[in-house]
């Protein structure tokens, strides 16, 4: 390897000034162009992490609304349950005696798979707060990882 003169040029990059107190000045430029490098990564990063954050906040969006959608209608359906009772079914005391019965296992299940769509959206809402977070605390790390080197 040939020897450059050993005119010291300082980096704009404080990172690349202070590692070059371990090397020669000829590898300033090769350290620069790392260090350019790393940067240019850690900001790429970011900006997938940011994408990443964005469209998982959009799907969450669209899950919870139809998830909602599906609350909604099982809620309809405990009103139709309650309210669905043929006449013609009740004539007799044994009619009757086994519509109590139909009566309120449909009414039980109705509220059952209301409850289930509620723990659902709750699950659901914890676990895209819990992704959220840690996105988010990840991007912040490379932020502060970046501006560590850009000092």
């Amino acid at each position: 390897m040939t020897a450059k003169k050993s005119t010291t040029v300082k980096s704009k990059m404080n990172i690349v000034n202070r590692a070059m107190d371990n090397f020669n000045s000829t590898d300033r430029e090769n350290l620069e162009k790392f260090y350019i490098k790393v940067i240019r990564e850690i900001k790429n990063d970011i900006a997938d992490k940011e994408v990443l954050l964005s469209a998982s906040k959009t799907n969450h969006e669209r899950a919870i609304e139809k998830l909602n959608e599906r609350l909604e209608d099982a809620k309809v359906n405990i009103l139709a349950a309650m309210t669905s009772i043929h006449p013609d079914k009740l004539i007799t005391n044994q009619d009757r005696e086994r519509m109590v019965s139909t009566f309120t296992d449909n009414v039980n299940d109705a509220k059952r798979s209301v409850q289930s769509i509620e723990e659902e959206i709750e699950r659901y809402e914890q676990s895209f707060k819990n992704e959220s977070e840690l996105l988010e605390l990840e991007i912040e790390q490379l932020k502060v990882n970046l501006s560590e080197l850009e000092k």
